[in-house]
């Protein structure tokens, strides 16, 4: 069997995980739309990911639409395409800020999840001025933040940051049924005045 290493991540492929028509996938680029190759059937010619409700997207570290891989790795997000069984091509690989944790896959939006540590946001941020009392970081409502990143995937090889969403917290789960995220996080808040 041949094996692919990339960083932490390895792909292995053999004579067996050939299609059972004997079709094969288009080579071209990664970034290609996926009309250029075979309608590829999750369950059928890639395993998604290990969803436990039918409808309902889990945030996971790895994600697959059969075309493409995205694959977070420490502070990088990566796509690889996948234009034939057994063969990856680099189409996008960038730095997140925080520590991203997780994502989800939704058609041609990824949403990507990260912890963040209020105090290494540049004073400059536009968060900056929701999350204080005052302005100084001793005066800071909560110790941590959970970042959400939501990427138009359409062309893999540059995708565009549609949009970036703070919510203070440290992250504990999220889900995405039909486009829409529900998540957990938890957070310990100083709010000046309030003893108990």
């Amino acid at each position: 069997a041949e094996q692919y290493y990339y960083g932490d991540f390895m792909w292995a492929e053999d004579a067996e995980m050939a299609m059972d028509d004997g079709a094969v996938a288009d080579t071209g680029s990664a970034a290609q739309p996926r009309t250029t190759a075979p309608n590829r059937v999750e369950g059928e010619d890639f395993s998604g990911t290990n969803n436990q409700e039918a409808g309902v997207d889990e945030a996971d570290f790895l994600k697959t639409d059969g075309y493409h891989i995205y694959y977070l790795q420490g502070r990088n997000l990566h796509i690889f395409g996948v234009p034939e069984f057994g063969a990856l091509e680099e189409a996008y690989n960038t730095t997140l800020s925080g520590t991203p944790v997780a994502m989800m896959l939704d058609g041609d939006q990824l949403v990507v999840i990260s912890t963040l540590n209020p105090w290494s946001i540049s004073p400059n941020h536009p968060v900056v001025d929701a999350m204080g009392w005052e302005d100084s970081y001793g005066s800071w409502r909560t110790s941590s933040l959970t970042k959400f990143t939501v990427f138009d995937i359409t062309n893999r090889s540059a995708p565009d940051i549609e949009r970036e969403l703070f919510i203070e917290g440290s992250y504990i789960t999220a889900r995405e049924v039909s486009g829409t995220v529900r998540t957990i996080t938890h957070a310990w808040m100083d709010v000046p005045g309030v003893q108990s």
